[in-house]
């Protein structure tokens, strides 16, 4: 089964959209042979990139469903460290009275 099949739409419509995508990235996704799309060595760098996207957004989910059912949950956020010329960041802890929330920057 083709992608388009797979997606339900035409072949020509997938041609379109991942040519619209590779112009607005400006980065080849896909080689083309023999009439079949190819991820290229960069494509895979950024397929990895997009799967610890949705893991990491699938965890949020089972973390946010945990603490309604009032389980104790630790959520953990990466942020970009500051640049060596920017103030340090602040940081701070808060807990939530009477709950199983506590934040820690």
């Amino acid at each position: 089964m083709g992608a388009a099949e797979y997606l339900g739409v035409s072949a020509p419509g997938v041609s379109r959209l991942i040519k619209h995508t590779e112009e607005t990235l400006n980065l080849r996704l896909f080689e083309r042979r023999s009439g079949l799309f190819v991820p290229s060595v960069e494509a895979q760098t950024v397929f990895d990139q997009i799967r610890a996207v949705y893991k990491g957004v699938e965890n949020l989910q089972l973390s946010l469903e945990s603490l309604q059912k009032g389980e104790n949950v630790q959520l953990a956020f990466a942020l970009p460290l500051p640049s060596p010329s920017s103030s340090p960041p602040v940081l701070c802890a808060t807990c939530v009275p009477a709950s199983p929330i506590c934040i820690s920057i």
